[in-house]
């Protein structure tokens, strides 16, 4: 072969993609968060909003769903997959998080708490926590309270490598 000079080529060294692709490969994630509510009605523009800016991970507040939130949130875009928690006892609120399949996470529960609303999961890889909060309109005296002690839980509890936390108050 003429005018190629393979002396200036280098072995370079490689290495096999774990099969799940987890955070710990430097991956950039899009993220999200939206005071939705309402889902219901509108699961075809957050699924379009999803896939146009390829967001990974969309927090959403005031989801407005009862204990049949599946319903509805399982037309989550392809290859996307959710996890919930509904208001108990009262209409509105509930917060959600839809993620890629490609993401690996497990959904955590601390107590309950009455001056606001939680979702929590943990990413697999590293162990970085997850929380939404939702703080009602409603003025409560007891929000620093519960709110230092969810921190306290989180951080003890689940022990993560970081904890990233989004929170709407309206």
């Amino acid at each position: 072969m003429s005018g190629i000079n393979l002396n200036n080529l280098i072995s370079i060294q490689t290495h096999t993609a774990p099969a799940q692709p987890s955070l710990t490969a430097h991956r950039t994630l899009n993220m999200a968060l939206l005071n939705i509510r309402s889902f219901s009605n509108k699961t075809f523009l957050i699924n379009e909003l999803i896939l146009d800016k390829s967001i990974d991970c969309m927090f959403l507040t005031e989801m407005w769903l009862g204990s049949d939130g599946p319903a509805s949130l399982i037309e989550a875009p392809p290859n996307y997959g959710f996890s919930y928690s509904y208001r108990k006892g009262k209409r509105g609120g509930g917060t959600a998080t839809i993620l890629s399949n490609s993401l690996s996470f497990k959904d955590v529960l601390f107590d309950e708490f009455t001056s606001f609303e939680y979702h929590a999961f943990v990413f697999n890889s590293p162990p970085i926590l997850c929380l939404t909060v939702y703080r009602p309109p409603k003025r409560c005296t007891a929000f620093i309270t519960e709110f230092s002690e969810l921190l306290s839980l989180s951080l003890s509890l689940v022990r993560p490598s970081g904890l990233m936390m989004t929170m709407v108050r309206p």
